[in-house]
């Protein structure tokens, strides 16, 4: 879309900005022809037209303090980090970020996860035993945690044993002074409890327990208003207004009947059959035909950082090459994002290349990418200066200030050959067009700075680096490129002014 709406732009200044450059001209002949004068095409910067002078009479001087500020930005290039933390590419104060970043330190575990796929319970059983011993890993679930082995229930039926005849023994009162209040508490405790799931379901994007959840407190997770008629607002006032316990105990009678049935049928050592697990709990880990079993792995910490995550990926791969997940997508990701960065920039950077050559009819045409190399150089090198790191998004802003920074080098470069060389072509080249080069560069600057201003932190990274890779690619070509002409054509500091074009068309030869 960005490319065809480039073309379209250039459509339309070849169609339209003759017709209003004819109209511009007629009107000041008929001013002048009134006796009136009508503003004039004002002439270009002159200290534009100074600067480039210098760099043209000293170009050992300006050429040496390049080559510094190229080494410099080459090492910080080198040292600036990755930033691999999507969240801290999203707008500061976010609830949402703030719930994910307690997950790994209020419950112990990640909010990513990976799956693996077995043929059989059994591989499901063995891949969540060896999983579980991962450094890395937090939780495994699977269908095996419903469906115990043998030899597991063989060891844990003394206990369950034991554990019946103690229910079955109890004789504690189901009701007894004083629960109304602790009732009461526990109301409370049960309430608060909801609302941290309800609000990292809605994190997490898990909409069914957010309708759910919300359902029982009343609480709309959107709007934070509450519905007084919902089951736990209804229950907390009613068990508030009771003052005589006797209401209260048959219920508590009938309730502890209830759950001691429960507890035995719960605590039965008989062996549990797949066709015992309740459907809502074995559609989590089957899949709507076959006999195929999900496995889900759970990380022990979160993976927002790159260590952390190819240590999880590589533990979990160990295990079965075949996991699959968030994790192992994200790593791909940022490999691709490095990886076809550079090849973006590269092949860039050779159609760029080729295209110069074709149109100055030489290798003359590859003066105009030295300023570009500069101008890229010192806007990576000013990443690291101002403490910023790549991302995903500001990367990409690489390719796009090759195409974008190379019109200042090219506009320089055909006045340069048009006013036929030498010191006073550069000074009055340079002045010209400088004018035109650095309204396009301020132009450009404050259409991608504005992105600078966006909430979403990656965003504004990616209107920051262009701004300053247009800025710098501006600079590059006024006090780069008159020193570099000088030294590449071998003038002297002064030459005379040749033909129009001869000169480069000359050492291009």
């Amino acid at each position: 879309a960005a490319g065809l709406g480039v073309i379209i732009t250039l459509l339309a200044i070849f169609l339209t900005l003759p017709a209003l450059l004819v109209l511009r001209y007629r009107r000041l002949e008929r001013s002048s022809a009134l006796g009136t004068s009508a503003a004039p095409w004002q002439e270009g910067h002159s200290w534009i037209g100074t600067v480039a002078q210098a760099g043209w009479s000293h170009p050992s001087v300006f050429l040496g303090a390049t080559a510094v500020v190229v080494a410099a930005s080459i090492w910080a290039v080198r040292h600036t980090a990755y930033e691999y933390d999507f969240l801290e590419l999203e707008a500061k104060g976010l609830r949402s970020v703030e719930l994910q970043r307690q997950i790994p330190t209020r419950f112990g575990t990640s909010d990513h996860s990976a799956w693996l796929v077995t043929n059989s319970l059994e591989s499901s059983r063995e891949l969540k035993e060896e999983l579980r011993n991962l450094p890395e890993v937090g939780d495994v679930n699977a269908i095996s945690d419903f469906v115990p082995s043998s030899a597991r229930l063989a060891e844990y039926a003394p206990r369950l044993e034991q554990f019946r005849r103690t229910v079955l023994t109890r004789n504690r009162p189901a009701w007894i002074p004083g629960d109304a209040a602790r009732l009461s508490d526990e109301l409370g405790r049960l309430w608060d409890n909801l609302d941290l799931i309800s609000n990292l379901a809605y994190t997490a994007g898990l909409d069914r327990i957010v309708s759910v959840i919300d359902g029982m407190t009343g609480v709309d997770s959107e709007t934070g208003d509450t519905d007084p008629s919902a089951l736990l607002p209804t229950l907390s006032r009613q068990v508030a207004d009771i003052t005589d316990d006797s209401t209260l105990r048959p219920l508590a009678a009938m309730w502890a009947t209830h759950l001691k049935q429960n507890l035995l049928r719960m605590s039965n050592p008989a062996p549990v059959s797949l066709e015992e697990v309740p459907e809502n709990m074995l559609r989590s880990f089957t899949p709507r035909s076959g006999e195929d079993y999900l496995v889900h792995v759970v990380p022990r910490r979160s993976l927002w950082d790159r260590p952390s995550l190819e240590r999880f990926a590589s533990q979990a791969e160990s295990v079965n090459p075949n996991v699959i997940g968030s994790e192992q997508l994200m790593l791909v990701m940022m490999d691709a994002t490095l990886e076809d960065g550079r090849n973006a920039a590269f092949l860039a950077l050779v159609v760029i290349a080729l295209l110069l050559i074709i149109h100055f009819r030489g290798t003359v045409g590859l003066l105009a990418l030295v300023p570009l190399a500069v101008g890229t150089l010192i806007m990576l090198g000013l990443m690291y200066v101002l403490h910023m790191k790549y991302n995903y998004m500001n990367l990409i802003a690489t390719p796009i200030i090759l195409g974008i920074g190379i019109d200042d080098g090219v506009h320089a470069l055909h006045r340069y050959r048009e006013a036929g060389g030498g010191s006073q072509a550069v000074a009055r080249s340079f002045q010209s067009i400088g004018r035109a080069i650095l309204l396009t560069s301020l132009t450009t600057m404050i259409g991608f700075g504005s992105v600078a201003f966006y909430e979403m932190r990656g965003m504004a990274s990616f209107g920051q680096v262009l701004f300053m890779g247009v800025g710098a690619c501006f600079i590059a070509t006024v006090l780069v490129l008159p020193a570099l002409l000088r030294v590449a054509l071998r003038q002297p500091r002064t030459a005379p002014i040749k033909a129009a074009g001869e000169e480069v068309v000359h050492a291009a030869r």
